[in-house]
């Protein structure tokens, strides 16, 4: 089956020579900025932990865990007594950090699904920006549910964290991998990666984004783009 995707955020600066192609682009950019290890938190100026404020939930958790919910029929048991702990000192106090990775590395372990989305949703509603638990969340769904629940963590993931390029990238690798067989790959690639750098393409990591876009386009043997891309590069 298909996936089709299109372009809903690109920097105005980035198009300054635009692709020979009807690609149709936006202009705006969101203003988070994640770069940190992989289970660590940022916003560009605070590094969370236990004694941190507390962030805003991602507006769409309830609605999307409800989406999910249609599409796969969650696990009955519940919490072992050592979460259940663990999960009653979160609730009580939720910016403490150290005991949220503990229950979160339990969850991930025993990999039950209704259980690891109640941790991980509630986990990302305090800490968002937490990259690199989103990406342990999509292969937990991508493990015990299927892609289309994947899909729909990842695009929180990036609603929660538009700038970041490591992101981005688990994104477009797990897209690449499910849907090479649509007869409208090319163009639907081509347009998902039209978002990432859309997105974040004028971050100051961003050049792992473009190098994954022009070495894709090669593979392609489109020569027209790649001299485009290049193009916009040099005017950026």
């Amino acid at each position: 089956r298909g996936y089709y995707f299109t372009v809903m955020a690109t920097s105005s600066e980035i198009h300054e020579n635009p692709l020979p192609s009807d690609i149709e682009v936006n202009s705006s950019l969101k203003t988070e900025v994640v770069h940190t290890d992989d289970n660590t938190c940022s916003n560009g100026e605070n590094t969370f932990n236990g004694e941190n404020d507390v962030v805003e939930a991602v507006e769409n958790m309830d609605a999307t865990e409800q989406g999910r919910e249609e599409n796969v029929v969650p696990e009955e048991d519940g919490f072992t007594e050592e979460e259940n702990k663990l999960w009653s000192i979160v609730q009580e106090t939720p910016t403490d950090f150290n005991t949220w990775t503990q229950l979160l590395q339990l969850v991930e372990q025993r990999a039950k699904l209704s259980i690891s989305r109640r941790v991980f949703d509630a986990f990302l509603s305090q800490y968002p920006n937490c990259y690199g638990y989103w990406k342990k969340y999509a292969d937990l769904e991508q493990k015990l549910a299927d892609n289309d629940s994947t899909i729909q963590v990842l695009e929180q993931s990036v609603a929660a964290i538009p700038l970041s390029v490591d992101l981005w990238l688990y994104y477009i690798k797990f897209i690449q991998s499910i849907s090479k067989q649509d007869p409208e790959y090319t163009n639907n690639m081509r347009s998902f990666y039209e978002r990432a750098v859309g997105s974040c393409g004028l971050e100051y990591r961003s050049d792992k984004l473009w190098s994954s876009y022009i070495e894709w386009e090669s593979e392609n043997g489109s020569f027209p783009f790649i001299v485009a891309l290049y193009d916009r590069l040099l005017a950026t």
